[in-house]
């Protein structure tokens, strides 16, 4: 495929995109996490609302085939992509860059686990007076400890910045940089913000109630409350104790419950049986959809709700979706929950506090396995399911209050469209441009963070890639370490790597690669 000649010459402001954002992690839906979803939709949205001329990701090379190819699919749908974006491995990718004559704006990740990798990177490889950022999405995991101690001597910043979903998420990061303080020699942590995730309105608004319930086979005349989320005592919320509190009283006034979402744990057969044991088993059913028929989904029901009660609850992604849709909502007065809903507004949000069991469930937290620490500490919280179930049931009855809190519920979730979320960063990014002087390499332990740098969070199970295909073999990984050596350039030629006639390649990385290549 020839190339015009604009295109060889790569130049203009960029973000770097770090890990990308195109895989589907995990093939079996029952299995997928919010952060899964999170992912995809940040990274859709910064390519459709980024104002950047070029937007470029740097990925593990265990995942470049298969990130690739995402990505290509999101070309097909938009053709205006071709000339903005371009995804390279890690290492190649670093080459690339420094040949380039662009202007690096930022670094980005949608995963915070990377920020000490990235300070790494900018300041020993992509050298430049730009911000590393990063989102925040896991609060509670016991993985993310030596995270931290790295975050702490990598050379980042307070002009670096992690980013979190909500006013719950920033509180928990403060307080571990706190606490983690006497541990480390003059640690530089980085800022610490608030900025919450977004939602697409072209993907999630109102649509025809009647034809949605056609469509998914639901009930024409039934009142329907729904909870889309993982099912999940252990991380999520206890289902099966809600529907126990809730169902008698919903059943009476001929609504029914529609729960859909994962099951990681295998919990809903159990609660199936439980069930059948009340005689409740015709007011809950389980209905799992294709991304492409939340919308219809959330359309087709009356009001939402979700009781979550987990410690890693950091935002409410399916709240906002819901909201989005016109669905008056009832959650519990979590975490992120509260820095969406606005009570007796845009929903309810139903008292939640700790419980005396709170400072013996955090002291066996740090001794159990992850799965039995969260479900101790879901059971030191307590919800209110009394003004839960009178919240419901007004709701139901009501049909003009209803209406009002839909109307307010659209209102507010208008305030988190992508490309409202996708201007704040950019504003962030512009404004620490040119403020950042890279770390001296001495002041610094990189033996910390740069070990990884090839297969970020390879350890992670649902961060690998499920594809064998690579443009990597094991007995490449060598040379590739050694391409980040400061004696070594062109250790492997670039051409032996990349075919500039692969139509997978964007038109930006093909020009980036004929460049460099022709020099």
């Amino acid at each position: 495929m020839m190339l015009h000649n604009d295109q060889k010459n790569i130049q203009g402001t960029t973000v770097i995109g770090f890990r990308g954002g195109f895989i589907d992690w995990a093939e079996d839906e029952s299995k997928k996490y919010g952060i899964h979803y999170a992912i995809k939709e940040w990274s859709r949205a910064l390519l459709k609302y980024c104002s950047v001329d070029n937007i470029v990701y740097l990925v593990p090379p265990s995942e470049y085939q298969v990130q690739l190819q995402g990505l290509n699919r999101l070309i097909q749908e938009n053709r205006e992509l071709e000339h903005k974006v371009a995804l390279f491995p890690i290492p190649l990718g670093i080459q690339l860059l420094q040949k380039s004559n662009i202007d690096i704006i930022a670094m980005h990740d949608v995963g915070w686990l990377s920020l000490p990798q990235m300070g790494y990177i900018r300041n020993k490889f992509l050298k430049g007076s730009y911000s590393v950022t990063a989102n925040c999405h896991t609060i509670s995991y016991e993985n993310i400890f030596p995270r931290f101690l790295a975050m702490g001597c990598s050379g980042l910043s307070q002009e670096d910045i992690l980013i979190c979903p909500s006013n719950a998420a920033q509180k928990v990061m403060s307080s571990a940089f706190n606490k983690l303080n006497g541990f480390l020699k003059e640690p530089e942590w980085p800022d610490i913000q608030v900025l919450p995730f977004g939602i697409d309105p072209a993907r999630f608004r109102p649509v025809d109630k009647m034809f949605s319930r056609e469509l998914l086979n639901l009930p024409i005349e039934a009142k329907i409350i729904l909870w889309v989320g993982r099912i999940s005592s252990i991380d999520k919320g206890n289902l099966l104790l809600f529907l126990n509190k809730i169902l008698p009283t919903i059943k009476d006034q001929g609504a029914i419950m529609v729960v859909s979402g994962a099951d990681p744990f295998d919990e809903w057969p159990r609660i199936q049986m439980q069930l059948k044991l009340w005689g409740l088993e015709n007011s809950c059913i389980r209905l799992n959809v294709s991304d492409s028929s939340r919308t219809h989904l959330y359309s087709a029901a009356d009001l939402f709700v979700s009781p979550a009660d987990s410690v890693q609850e950091s935002f409410g992604q399916t709240v906002l979706e819901a909201m989005a849709c016109g669905l008056p909502v009832v959650v519990s007065d979590w975490d992120g929950y509260r820095d969406i809903v606005e009570n007796n507004i845009s929903g309810y949000l139903i008292p939640t506090w700790w419980n005396q069991g709170k400072e013996a469930a955090s002291e066996f937290f740090r001794f159990l396995p992850w799965q039995s620490g969260h479900e101790l500490l879901s059971m030191a919280l307590t919800i209110d399911y009394n003004e839960f179930s009178e919240k419901i049931s007004l709701l139901l009855e009501d049909d003009l209050l209803r209406k009002e809190m839909s109307e307010r519920a659209l209102l507010r979730a208008s305030q988190f469209f992508w490309n409202k979320i996708i201007q704040k960063y950019e504003d962030i990014w512009f404004s620490r441009y040119g403020k950042i002087q890279a770390t001296p390499e001495e002041n610094y332990q990189t033996s910390l963070v740069h070990t990884d740098i090839f297969d970020i969070n390879a350890s992670d199970n649902f961060m690998k890639s499920k594809n064998d295909s690579s443009i990597i073999n094991n007995s490449d990984l060598s040379k590739f370490y050694s391409y980040l050596s400061p004696n070594v350039r062109s250790f492997l030629p670039l051409s032996s790597f990349f075919n500039q006639d692969d139509t997978m390649l964007s038109q930006l990385a093909k020009g980036w690669i004929e460049k460099i290549i022709s020099e």
